[in-house]
């Protein structure tokens, strides 16, 4: 994988947030796998409260120190669009659970996917001064679907 130059000095951060993600996506394996619906539940049950939980509040203080909106830099890395990724996931599972983490709301990812979608459908009146709430991680689902249906 290639970094842009300006990126060198902080490849070794994108990928410590990267690899992050794949071992909490290790980690919930067993879940997956898992056939018994009450073992699942058992499993995911631990799952949030021993890793989920720790890791949400790990990346909501990193994003934090970076002071960017970006969790490497100041422009959108491989480890931003991994977390984003993961992100979407939890809400998918946990719905409004991320709303926990006002850190988050300041993920510049998320306002990035946010305005383009609307700069494809020509909705850009607005868009500029959205709520926070609406520039953060709890994206309705139908908009991202949107972004990625327009994106191809």
């Amino acid at each position: 994988m290639q970094y842009p130059v300006s990126l060198d000095q902080n490849r070794s951060q994108v990928d410590e947030m990267v690899m992050g993600v794949e071992d909490l996506l290790v980690k919930l394996q067993p879940w997956f796998n898992e056939k018994s619906e009450a073992k699942k539940i058992e499993i995911f049950r631990t799952l949030v409260d021993e890793e989920i939980v720790p890791f949400l509040t790990r990346y909501e203080r990193f994003l934090d120190a970076s002071g960017t909106g970006f969790f490497v830099g100041n422009s959108i890395t491989l480890a931003d669009i991994s977390l984003f990724h993961i992100f979407w996931f939890f809400n998918k599972l946990l719905p409004g659970a991320l709303r926990k983490y006002a850190g988050l709301t300041g993920f510049q990812i998320c306002y990035w996917f946010y305005r383009c979608s609307h700069e494809r459908s020509g909705e850009t009146e607005g868009v500029d001064r959205l709520p926070a709430q609406d520039r953060g991680i709890d994206l309705p689902h139908s908009l991202m679907l949107r972004t990625v249906s327009t994106s191809r």
